[in-house]
């Protein structure tokens, strides 16, 4: 094919949603069928179980209620790799959504937190008990940091 009919093939695939594969022996077309509802099943993302959001440069998760009217049967959360930065967004992610059971958030730069972070706070009502995984790969964190969390971490594995 010339570039004209690279083009040509490519919008004659996308107007009638035909695939030409090469095929020992030739040309063989193969017609797409369902693709209208793959489409749709894919734009509903508030019904989707597993939500991917990789290098979206996500900094802020909206008021109180964004993250639950949005996504509310989310069940497995990515979140790696954008600009999330408090222990607090963490703690809101776990509440708004009570079918979570796996979170990343990979290479996000969360604040340091001391000792005081949970002071005038009820920890038996941030433990996360929906949460099987949680993953904190390349966050700067260390030992001291994952003591301080440690008593809302008794479901994590």
């Amino acid at each position: 094919f010339n570039e004209e009919e690279k083009q040509n093939e490519r919008e004659r695939e996308k107007q009638n949603l035909i695939v030409t594969t090469n095929k020992e022996g030739g040309m063989k077309q193969i017609e797409v069928k369902g693709i209208d509802k793959a489409y749709a099943w894919r734009a509903n993302v508030g019904k989707s179980k597993d939500i991917t959001l990789q290098f979206q440069k996500i900094s802020e998760l909206g008021p109180p209620g964004t993250i639950q009217s949005l996504i509310p049967t989310c069940m497995n959360l990515y979140l790696d790799k954008n600009f999330l930065y408090s222990w607090d967004q963490f703690f809101q992610i776990t509440a708004e959504l009570s079918n979570l059971r796996v979170l990343v958030l990979t290479g996000n730069r969360f604040r340091r937190i001391d000792k005081t972070y949970f002071d005038g706070k009820i920890i038996d009502q941030m433990v996360p008990l929906h949460l099987n995984e949680l993953v904190l790969i390349d966050m700067n964190l260390d030992w001291s940091q994952i003591d301080i969390l440690s008593p809302t971490f008794h479901y994590v594995e």
